[in-house]
């Protein structure tokens, strides 16, 4: 009985030994396929960034040119071709701070026929839906803030850290404003940025490409007027303000209210007031009020003023 006992237990150990080697070989062998995959896949991001000329779109997506003018009732990404001379513009939130579900903060996503891709702000949850885009992340590396409230630039963590994840083996470049003093500017925004994150960024060094988790600041005078902020491949972006915009209204207390006058001053917008008892005038402008009930207003009810803002917001 006792050698019975001894047998069926040294049998038991035999078989352990085995599943235990088995088990190691097998967990070897992952290991070596996963770093195998990972060095394939940075080599093949290096090599891809060696022309940048080229898109990467996701598995089983080939965008096709537009033909005659005539483009789908609905645009799916990664699936049209830009003409040279063509440009897309993405709202990738439009909303305020207090950010939703169903509503993202601020942010434009401009892709130009050329290959260029812009950010213009880049508020909270907004970047989700630029993910949601599949875009070729190696040229998502420039975002605009025009100013560094959360609901404009509050996802740019998220670009500089999953952006460098998905592909972007380059410097983030940011363009933003100065501030009144040193530490209200967009570059001591940018480093408490990278500080912030340094444990993140850290441990990710040496997997990735490290230029990935680097920020290059492009900082312009807050108060400048008409300066050129950005010029290269063509493109030329710079703050034009009004330009020689003129609006025109009658006299009533909101277009000539301190407020609303302040502002157009500061946008460089010139006012130009109807003469007083001037009918054709201040019909000009009536009309154009009136057409922007119909079309805005009345076509729909509204629930409180709260949906009204919404809407036209």
């Amino acid at each position: 009985m006792i050698s019975r006992v001894k047998l069926f237990g040294i049998a038991a150990i035999l078989v352990l030994a085995v599943l235990a080697v088995n088990f190691i070989g097998n967990y070897d062998s992952d290991i070596g396929k996963d770093l195998l995959n990972l060095h394939t896949h940075l080599t093949t991001e290096a090599e891809a960034q060696t022309d940048a000329s080229k898109t990467t779109y996701p598995a089983g997506r080939q965008p096709a040119a537009i033909k005659n003018g005539v483009y789908p009732d609905s645009y799916f990404p990664n699936t049209e071709l830009l003409g040279p001379d063509e440009m897309r513009i993405t709202a990738l939130g439009t909303g305020m701070p207090n950010v939703t579900k169903n509503q993202a903060s601020i942010s434009y996503f401009v892709e130009l026929g050329n290959g260029d891709k812009f950010l213009f702000d880049l508020g909270g949850g907004s970047f989700t839906n630029l993910m949601a885009l599949r875009p070729d992340f190696q040229k998502v590396d420039k975002v605009f803030a025009s100013h560094l409230h959360t609901d404009h630039i509050g996802d740019f963590p998220l670009l500089l850290v999953t952006g460098w994840l998905s592909g972007r083996y380059t410097p983030v470049h940011i363009y933003g404003p100065s501030g009144a003093t040193p530490e209200l500017g967009t570059k001591a925004f940018a480093d408490a940025q990278v500080k912030a994150w340094a444990w993140d960024i850290k441990g990710r060094s040496g997997v990735l490409p490290d230029a990935g988790g680097k920020v290059e600041v492009h900082e312009f005078d807050y108060k400048g007027k008409n300066q050129v902020i950005y010029d290269q491949n063509g493109v030329v972006i710079g703050g034009v303000r009004g330009h020689g915009l003129k609006l025109m209204s009658d006299n009533g207390s909101q277009p000539t209210s301190l407020s609303f006058m302040k502002a157009c001053s500061n946008l460089e917008v010139e006012q130009v007031f109807t003469s007083y008892n001037n009918p054709k005038g201040n019909a000009d402008t009536e009309r154009m009020i009136r057409t922007m009930k119909e079309e805005l207003f009345w076509l729909r009810e509204w629930k409180g003023r709260g949906r009204v803002r919404q809407g036209t917001g």
